[in-house]
């Protein structure tokens, strides 16, 4: 009798601690995907790159777009002109050949004050919702204003200021929002 009594009290602790057990579970499957997300969407908002958990400096941010401008130099001209043979034409076409950048370094030397990151305001034409804040879309403008130089018929040099900007993402990448 008293062997049953013992199995049977054993019994309800182990059911006790078993629906503690399962209560705790559910509960953590539950709470922590919540915890997650509040604390993703709060570093999202306030810039931070989730996938680094840091903040992407201005200059880290910068730096892909100068390369990208060394790499597709002298750029396109906006208004997608192409040539007599349905060839895009650059911004100086036919105002002289191109004098390339060497690197990234030369013409963030050549053009002090050319690169800068913008936030999203009201003054830049654009504020950003709290959606894209909280889903980490909208760091700001990476702006390039920068000299497209060229040669021209007599050898002199010669410039043309060049701007572009560009939405990017917390972690630098280029926004797309639709």
């Amino acid at each position: 009798m008293q062997s049953e009594q013992n199995g049977e009290i054993s019994s309800r602790r182990s059911q006790k601690l078993l629906r503690r057990g399962l209560g705790l579970l559910l509960m953590l499957i539950v709470v922590l995907p919540l915890a997650y997300c509040g604390i993703t969407d709060a570093l999202n908002y306030r810039g931070i790159c989730v996938k680094e958990l840091r903040r992407i400096s201005d200059r880290e941010l910068i730096q892909p777009w100068v390369e990208g401008a060394i790499r597709n130099y002298p750029p396109l001209d906006p208004r997608g002109t192409k040539d007599e043979s349905g060839k895009w034409q650059s911004v100086i076409a036919g105002l002289g050949t191109p004098i390339p950048y060497h690197d990234a370094a030369e013409l963030l030397k050549l053009n002090p004050g050319c690169c800068t990151v913008e936030d999203f305001d009201p003054s830049s034409g654009y504020v950003l919702g709290s959606e894209e804040k909280r889903a980490g879309l909208g760091r700001g403008f990476v702006r390039l204003e920068y000299d497209i130089r060229y040669r021209v018929a007599d050898g002199s040099e010669a410039s043309k200021k060049y701007l572009t900007a560009s939405a990017v993402t917390n972690c630098g990448d280029l926004w797309r929002p639709y």
